[in-house]
């Protein structure tokens, strides 16, 4: 910890120190921004050419907060790097060699900053300052600006924008997971069904292949486009029929049936285990009691107002669109 400290101070200590070296235009360093967006995730690596004795640096980008959320800022040069000050719209990121060494010459990749859109539309990313302290410990403050528009992407629906879960429908169509209505919507407010959730469920996981034949008493009544879905959701064992052989594929999908899907899609256990300490606990199933639990202390579902879980509401796009993602994350790690 002491050794961490010290080096932040020394960066400190170097890049805010009152006098200065402006470097002649002639050797200035030139700057670039090489972007890429990739399901909503946009990678920024700054780079810079030209550079002389580069020992340590420190630099300022600015972004637009209203479209972007920033995520993290790395540099794969050797040495010391401070953690990225994040303040509004600004992102500060400051970086040292350690111990008695030359500094970088030619052209190097200086940091890579990762944001996520959390709003569609256009946006620009600029690297606004940069200073520069040679291993002879002087400090140029070089002319750096430079800046990347970035797109405003595919416009996928015409009736998600200013939702709050925009950002995340639109992830999740890049996806593939979800696709609109013929007249160009999403309705994010409009109920699942079990059908559609079970399409929805296997788009998220990638299942392919040949389904398990399945029997129901109700298959007239079962779409066609959610047929190969079902089958494939039986045969992995995520999904079942009511007691009465039905599976009621246009029945709005039930907050405990959607729980008790993914925690089996997760191979999570579904058996009893006690209270799951909501308010309304007596109203949950013993059979779905511990999907609810599991989900909630991974943070893939929540519950509602006054500590209820409400296992036999209802769910909207949006709301299962948000929660697929979340089960998703939580496979990646």
């Amino acid at each position: 910890m002491m050794r961490k400290w010290c080096l932040s101070a020394l960066i400190l200590t170097i890049l805010f120190v009152t006098w200065s070296i402006p470097a002649s235009a002639e050797s200035n360093p030139t700057f670039e921004m090489k972007w890429s967006d990739t399901n909503g995730i946009v990678k920024v690596t700054v780079q810079a050419d030209g550079l002389k004795d580069m020992y340590a640096f420190d630099l300022i980008v600015t972004f637009d907060s209203g479209r972007l959320s920033f995520v993290s800022g790395v540099t794969q040069l050797e040495g010391f790097a401070v953690q990225p000050i994040v303040k509004g719209s600004t992102i500060e990121f400051a970086h040292t060699k350690v111990g008695s060494v030359p500094g970088y010459n030619g052209k190097a990749d200086l940091v890579t900053l990762q944001f996520k859109r959390v709003k569609s539309g256009a946006a620009t990313i600029s690297l606004s300052e940069f200073k520069l302290v040679d291993s002879e410990l002087a400090l140029h403050e070089l002319q750096a600006v430079t800046s990347v528009n970035l797109p405003a992407g595919k416009e996928y629906f015409t009736d998600i924008k200013g939702h709050w879960a925009e950002a995340t429908i639109i992830q999740a169509a890049e996806l593939g997971i979800v696709s609109g209505y013929d007249d160009g919507t999403f309705r994010p407010n409009r109920t699942v069904t079990r059908e559609e959730f079970a399409v929805l469920l296997v788009k998220a996981l990638k299942l392919t292949g040949e389904g398990e034949d399945f029997v129901f008493t109700d298959l007239n009544v079962l779409s066609l486009w959610a047929k190969q879905s079902v089958a494939l959701a039986v045969k992995a064992g995520i999904i079942n029929g009511y007691s009465d052989g039905t599976f009621r594929p246009r029945g709005e999908i039930t907050r405990l049936e959607m729980a008790s899907m993914i925690a089996r899609a997760l191979d999570l256990s579904v058996k009893s285990s006690g209270d799951t300490g909501f308010a309304d606990d007596s109203s949950i199933p013993a059979w779905g009691k511990e999907a609810v639990k599991s989900l909630v202390h991974l943070g893939i579902i929540n519950g509602k107002s006054a500590n209820r879980f409400d296992p036999n509401g209802k769910t909207t796009r949006a709301e299962a669109v948000t929660i697929l993602l979340r089960m998703l994350e939580k496979q990646e790690k």
